[in-house]
């Protein structure tokens, strides 16, 4: 993934108008459009391209002293890789050149704050605008905080969810279809949702802009540490507890349920699904909704296991995801083996392997374990496009079932 940066022009403004609106969904839109419009007309606008497409934006003002980091911004499908962090890796090696210091006006609770924390920018007061003010000034210090944060293959606690996070679908189909299920079955408008096996939290950022109050579960204790801390940084109140189906005991807390990629399918035997299924029925609210998605055995099978592998650019490092599944039949599972490996400079760095077993299923046992649960009205859809029922021919399973009164 190679970026360059070009000097916005008008025609830009309505990607930027758009692109500003996600992070502030809460806004006045026509407020954030006066304040871009503001501040389109004065500052600096660079506009970041990956292969001609617009993904983001940066904007610096090198002529204040200290220079001011005013925005850095990246469109919801290309976060999490890396991008953001590259922007103001390379400011901050320019500031370091001029020896400046380099100061970013945020609101509480902005997306960037963690990103810019964890690149070593550190509270200061005197912010050049309303809300707080962070500042990075070149040092030993921060030299370390620096490197560490552009090599996160290095630290064996964070290396994981990193490049899961890397190689993780951009959130936008499952969070439109968590919109759209939610008003096909008339949820309220700020509805509650569960998102189960959450991994990296992705999703939660973008689905509580989309309005609805989030709590997440995820087992995995590195995936989960990296959920709160996209949920610390939030202002939206988004709430990251520990475990999966197996340990959840909420009773008619719910409106909805997200169990995606896979999350029912690590129930194995017949009853562990109806107990996840029973799990899940009780934790939601009358007339509240449960999401399925996970592999369709059914079309899976014939069509072959391959995944295609996959390799990404982050700084200097290029990181390469190379997956495997393997099936037992007399188990009826489907053994996945994930692969990563981090290459600097032509040189292998860091290398580990994650597994995963699913159990091979179709709609008639997914089906089946629902109904012995209660739940009520259950559908298939194509994928997570889809605004219709259909029938399910896609590698993936999409079911949604509602719980009656």
């Amino acid at each position: 993934m190679i970026h360059r940066l070009r000097p916005a022009e008008s025609s830009d403004f309505d990607w930027l108008l758009a692109l500003h609106r996600e992070s502030r969904a809460h806004d006045d839109p026509g407020r954030v459009r006066a304040e871009l419009t503001r501040a389109f007309a004065t500052r600096d606008y660079q506009v970041v391209e990956v292969d001609g497409e617009p993904v983001g934006v940066l904007v610096v003002d090198w002529e204040a002293e200290p220079a001011v980091l005013w925005t850095v911004e990246v469109a919801p499908a290309w976060q999490g890789r890396g991008l953001g962090t590259r922007l103001v890796h390379d400011l901050l090696l320019q500031a370091r050149q001029r020896e400046r210091a380099v100061v970013a006006p945020l609101e509480p609770g902005a997306p960037a704050l963690a990103m810019l924390r964890r690149l070593g920018f550190w509270p200061r007061e005197g912010a050049p605008g309303p809300g707080l003010c962070l500042r990075w000034d070149a040092g030993p210090r921060t030299e370390l905080t620096l490197r560490a944060a552009v090599s996160p293959w290095a630290d064996p606690a964070r290396r994981r969810a990193w490049a899961w996070r890397l190689f993780e679908p951009a959130p936008d189909e499952q969070v439109g279809f968590a919109r759209f299920v939610a008003g096909r079955h008339g949820l309220p408008a700020e509805a509650a949702v569960l998102d189960l096996h959450a991994g990296t939290g992705r999703r939660l950022r973008p689905l509580a802009a989309a309005g609805f109050r989030v709590t997440a579960r995820e087992p995995d204790p590195e995936l989960r540490a990296a959920a709160a801390h996209v949920a610390a940084v939030s202002a939206r109140g988004i709430e990251v507890l520990e475990g999966g189906w197996i340990d959840l005991d909420d009773e008619a807390a719910h409106d909805l349920v997200l169990a995606l990629d896979g999350a029912l399918w690590t129930a194995i035997e017949p009853d562990a699904r109806v107990d996840a299924a029973r799990r899940l029925r009780r934790a939601v609210r009358p007339g509240g909704v449960l999401v399925l998605q996970g592999p369709n055995a059914f079309t899976l099978l014939p069509a072959g296991l391959d995944r295609p592998a996959r390799t990404e650019l982050y700084h200097r490092a290029q990181v390469s995801w190379l997956p495997q599944q393997t099936v037992d039949p007399h188990a009826g599972v489907l053994e996945q083996r994930d692969d990563f490996v981090v290459e600097v400079d032509g040189e292998e760095v860091a290398e580990w392997s994650e597994h995963r077993r699913l159990a091979l299923l179709g709609r008639p046992q997914l089906a089946h374990a629902l109904r012995q649960a209660g739940w009520d009205a259950v559908e298939t859809f194509r994928d997570l496009r889809a605004t219709a029922v259909g029938r399910a021919l896609g590698r993936d399973l999409v079911m949604v079932a509602r719980a009656g009164a």
